[in-house]
């Protein structure tokens, strides 16, 4: 071999070697991108997991307190406007033990006490006491400021009774001339209700749930509600990961080692009524996410010294072809190069993606729920209760009755069952799907058009019925004035078209309308498109948003359905 053609040979061997390091750093480089899409698709998971917890809580809880307080507030003035007319009748003598028993029962009272304005037992709604007796039961600085005339009004609230240890409901008025009038009633499920309504009871059964460490609402002064087991947790003011929040951020998320062992936190502000804004923090099992991260480091280690083995190898095989003459040192290389290529491919495998997070928030959260229609639909059958709040009776029992459906869907896409495939009459299946969704919503201001041809396909009615309702649904909620619900062969499926004159989707939104969790409303849980596609893909089927369908126009969603299959 010449000077010449040796010279030429180092440097293709040093050309070789760059170019399998630069392959290797990209196959690498790769990799690690690859890596920290996976851990961000899990970190997404976890995220989407700790804010449908924390939209739960926080609507839960502000909607309870504010139905707890308009019970309470409700129950006030009843007994209020119950001691005032004791007290109008006093004033024309026309009061005696009979009477004030009478007026008890018929008004759910448990207790009526008369006292003259030394504070003398004169009267209950159970007779004349023997001889005077003393207001002792009752805290001094409720009923002297009615005794004297400073107050006309008193409410003690909740008050545990001396005999029974039962909870009552205590509220004075002034009496003319001097004296009070008390009523009380038992209070017993008023206090459950306001347990059960609390922001301390659901918190303590979500952070149950699996996968979740604990659930903390926090505020300057202290922990004011947390799951079991929590303690010791820094003023917020003390975090400075928790600072974007001050600075108006929607959430926060950071890992770190928390007093309930390592997590993967995501934390926000919420409205607690009265009390004032507090701090949400949710700590997640960060066990996924390590494990994860632990897999990924070993993929690489292997890569990285797979590929710089293939980059020595190749190093010295060339070294060793230089020796070698000219045709056999390049049949040599080529082969190499061969096989490195094949090598290179066989480990270009991609990676498993990341399953969803199972949720077992909705199996949690349905007892209190339930709890809380029960209550309300007892509460609403009273024949004492006026109208206005038997009306909010009912919107609690429809509020509750929304969150129920919310969590079906939930459970849904869960654990989907599969569908039942039979001949079906298609067109009279649409039809009749368009006409129910029609009678249920007469109230709505939307006009559906139909268009719609007799096809038989083997397809599950209820999943069918079930995917119709779902898209008019979505169109109504999305504002649509008119919506057009079309069926037709298309080649060997069978097409359905629903189109609605809507403010549209955005183009950069597009491709993300069937994804978990994905909405565009604010009260939306972004469950209905997603259980509608896994319905669809479930009969074999294809669903699709037209992108060739104008941003202005609205939107128009396509299902096709295969026309040829056998029954099993």
């Amino acid at each position: 071999m010449s000077q010449a053609d040796s010279g030429s040979s180092r440097w293709r061997i040093v050309l070789v070697c760059a170019s399998l390091t630069v392959l290797a750093a990209l196959l690498l480089y790769i990799s690690h991108r690859d890596a920290r899409s996976r851990i961000l698709q899990v970190e997404r998971l976890m995220v989407a997991e700790a804010r449908a917890i924390s939209v739960i809580i926080a609507e839960s809880s502000t909607h309870g307190l504010e139905t707890y307080s308009r019970w309470e507030n409700e129950l006030n003035r009843r007994l209020v406007d119950n001691a005032r007319w004791i007290a109008s009748h006093d004033s024309l003598h026309d009061t005696d033990a009979t009477t004030l028993a009478l007026f008890a029962r018929e008004h759910g009272l448990h207790r009526i006490l008369v006292y003259d304005a030394e504070g003398n037992l004169e009267m209950t709604d159970r007779g004349v006491p023997g001889q005077s007796s003393r207001a002792d039961s009752l805290p001094n600085t409720f009923l002297s400021p009615l005794l004297d005339g400073r107050a006309d009004v008193q409410k003690l609230g909740f008050r545990t009774a001396r005999r029974d240890s039962a909870l009552r409901y205590v509220v004075g008025v002034s009496r003319p001339g001097g004296g009070a009038i008390v009523v009380n009633v038992e209070a017993d499920s008023l206090e459950t209700a306001r347990d059960e309504m609390s922001p301390g009871h659901l918190i303590r059964t979500l952070g149950a749930s699996h996968g979740v460490r604990y659930v903390v609402i926090q505020n300057a002064h202290g922990i004011l509600a947390a799951s079991a087991g929590v303690s010791g947790f820094p003023a917020p003011g003390d975090d400075p990961a928790l600072h974007p929040l001050t600075k108006g951020a929607p959430f926060v998320t950071h890992e770190y080692d928390s007093p309930a062992g390592p997590v993967f936190e995501v934390s926000r502000v919420i409205s607690l009524g009265k009390p004032g804004d507090a701090l949400l923090r949710i700590g997640l099992n960060n066990d996924v996410l390590e494990e994860v991260r632990q897999d990924i480091r070993r993929r690489t280690v292997i890569r990285a010294v797979i590929l710089l083995f293939s980059v020595l190898l190749a190093s010295s095989l060339l070294m060793a072809w230089q020796r070698q003459a000219t045709l056999g040192k390049e049949v040599n290389r080529i082969e190499l190069e061969l096989r490195a290529r094949e090598e290179e491919a066989r480990r270009a495998e991609k990676l498993a993606a990341m399953g969803a997070l199972a949720s077992g928030v909705a199996h949690q959260v349905r007892n209190p729920l339930n709890s809380i229609h029960l209550i309300a639909q007892r509460l609403g059958r009273q024949a004492d209760v006026d109208d206005m709040v038997r009306e909010q009776f009912g919107v609690i029992q429809g509020e509750s009755a929304r969150i129920e459906a919310i969590i079906q869907q939930f459970l849904k896409f869960a654990s989907p069952r599969q569908p039942r495939l039979e001949s079906l009459p298609l067109g009279e299946t649409v039809r009749n799907a368009v006409a129910t969704f029609a009678s249920a919503h007469e109230t709505s201001n939307i006009d559906i058009h139909q268009d719609i041809a007799d096809i038989t396909t083997t397809l599950d009615r209820s999943f069918v019925i079930e995917i119709i309702e779902n898209l008019l649904r979505n169109a109504e909620q999305a504002g649509a004035g008119s919506v057009r619900v079309s069926l037709e062969r298309r080649g060997q499926d069978a097409e359905i078209a629903v189109t609605d004159d809507g403010p549209g989707i955005p183009a950069d939104m597009r491709n993300r309308v069937f994804d978990l969790y994905f909405t565009t409303r604010r009260d939306g849980t972004g469950l209905g498109l997603s259980l509608t596609a896994q319905m669809v893909a479930a009969m074999n089927g294809t669903i699709a948003l037209d992108d060739t369908v104008p941003l202005e126009d609205g939107a128009r969603f396509v299902i096709r359905f295969p026309l040829e299959r056998r029954v099993r």
